[in-house]
């Protein structure tokens, strides 16, 4: 993909929320950036949706300074979200956060993305294998140059999951085992991994 593609929205793991901005208006603004025929009363409409959805119904006019770190990782899901991508990129959207938020939030972008009028096809980088098992359809383990090793491994397993049930299931140990080894298989110790 080369350009700007307006189908496609993206959720970073430093939140990038304007400090000077209320979350309600750091969604509008990329829901203005998507939508930018719509009055700013239907940009605002829309923004204020996305974050009731996400938990965030009572803290609206709230800014960054003003939120927690899993509250501003919301706003963030929510602004993704609002812009009714087909496409998700997330870049480590949860390493940052506590594991009970970082739970809690997984959980919810998987119920967001199968909620979606129209299914959302999303793209996760992260370092952790047990995150990639617990949400992914196919885990393509990388090193850090995105440099794939070996083929994709189907993540063949109904949802939702939970890390409970994945600890016990044969076929996640099958999977683990498999991404672990191409993640350690004729890599130099100093080199980064990363799974997608």
């Amino acid at each position: 993909m080369r350009g700007v593609q307006p189908n496609a929205a993206i959720v970073f793991q430093n939140y990038s929320l304007l400090p000077w901005f209320s979350a309600l208006e750091n969604v509008r603004l990329a829901v203005s950036a998507a939508f930018p025929d719509w009055t700013k009363d239907r940009q605002r409409e829309q923004a204020s949706r996305h974050l009731e959805a996400v938990g965030l119904g009572k803290a609206l006019h709230r800014r960054p300074n003003q939120l927690s770190g899993g509250m501003r990782q919301r706003v963030a899901i929510a602004r993704a979200f609002a812009t009714e991508p087909e496409i998700l990129f997330l870049d480590e959207p949860f390493g940052a956060l506590d594991a009970l938020t970082r739970e809690s939030l997984q959980q919810e972008l998987v119920r967001l993305s199968s909620a979606a009028e129209r299914p959302v096809t999303t793209l996760m980088i992260t370092n952790s294998v047990e995150e990639a098992l617990l949400l992914s359809d196919r885990i393509v383990p990388m090193t850090r140059g995105a440099h794939p090793l070996g083929h994709p491994v189907r993540v063949e397993l109904r949802r939702p999951r939970t890390a409970g049930e994945l600890m016990h299931d044969d076929h996640a140990a099958h999977v683990r085992a498999h991404v672990v080894s191409s993640l350690t298989r004729d890599l130099k110790p100093s080199t980064k991994r990363q799974v997608a």
